[in-house]
């Protein structure tokens, strides 16, 4: 039998995971920062190519971020008891930011292949998005659009979520 789940347990396992996302664009642009230290930039055909297709990706992932989650958060039924809300949101949250995920990685492998450290920048930029779009409680709160109730068990840092 699981153990109950409170307000505070929920949303630190929710910033674990949402941070250990963030963590891993951070790491591997880090990992290509000093690798390309001692790397001569490429001046190829495709170098400029694929930073045009960088640009492209970090465009459509934002859209389709913010299209998908939005979607997700709107289907979620408003009937039910907060913690399948919560379960729902967190999903949505996975999908937006693993869709937020891909163009970190991406940009930190157009660095490695170009050996430019220009879009390392993306990195950073997809970094200060992630942390515009943590979850707090406030945003958590707004996002679901819950019940004076419903806000009320979430604030509460030891209040049992539900069975």
């Amino acid at each position: 039998m699981a153990s109950p789940l409170t307000s505070k347990q929920y949303l630190f396992q929710v910033n674990l995971i949402y941070g250990a996302q963030a963590f891993v664009i951070l790491m591997f642009g880090a990992v290509v920062f000093i690798i390309n230290q001692s790397a001569e930039p490429s001046e190829g055909p495709y170098a400029n190519l694929m930073i045009y297709i960088l640009v492209a990706v970090i465009v459509t992932s934002l859209s389709a971020a913010h299209f998908i989650f939005g979607v997700m958060v709107r289907r979620i039924d408003r009937e039910i008891v907060l913690k399948g809300k919560l379960q729902k949101y967190l999903t949505a949250l996975l999908v937006r930011s693993a869709v937020l995920e891909f163009p970190g990685l991406f940009a930190s492998v157009v660095s490695l292949l170009s050996g430019s450290q220009i879009p390392l920048i993306a990195v950073l930029f997809i970094l200060v998005v992630f942390f515009l779009l943590r979850p707090t409680t406030a945003q958590i709160i707004q996002d679901l659009n819950l019940s004076l109730q419903e806000k009320g068990m979430l604030e509460n840092p030891g209040n049992i979520l539900g069975e």
